[in-house]
């Protein structure tokens, strides 16, 4: 099991539970970004307002340096799968604009 604590600068903390990396890196990815500057325990988003740090696991695994990855739109209401998308905006933005109730999925390509 892997345990994602998210902190804002504003006081804002958040917990989430995942059984996968995948799932661990699209929760990750939700508040610092794609690419978040990763320091030796933690990642922080590049305006700096979000940092992650995670057990289970080490940050290294859910941000490895130089990954690739493709990003897919998995619909909750009508199990419509959409993409593959080039960022994680890209997909969310799909989605959103949409109006579906959505997981974004996060594969690793390289």
């Amino acid at each position: 099991m892997i345990t994602i604590h998210y902190e804002s600068i504003d006081g804002v903390h958040k917990f989430r539970h995942c059984e996968t990396i995948d799932g661990a890196r699209a929760w990750a990815m939700w508040w610092v970004g794609q690419y978040p500057e990763v320091g030796r325990y933690y990642a922080v988003s590049s305006d700096g307002v979000s940092k992650v740090t995670v057990s289970g696991c080490y940050i290294q695994d859910v941000f490895p340096e130089n990954a690739q990855y493709v990003f897919t739109i998995h619909t909750l209401d009508s199990h419509e799968h959409f993409g593959p998308f080039g960022t994680y905006s890209a997909a969310w933005r799909f989605a959103h604009d949409k109006g579906n109730t959505f997981q974004v999925q996060v594969q690793r390509i390289d």
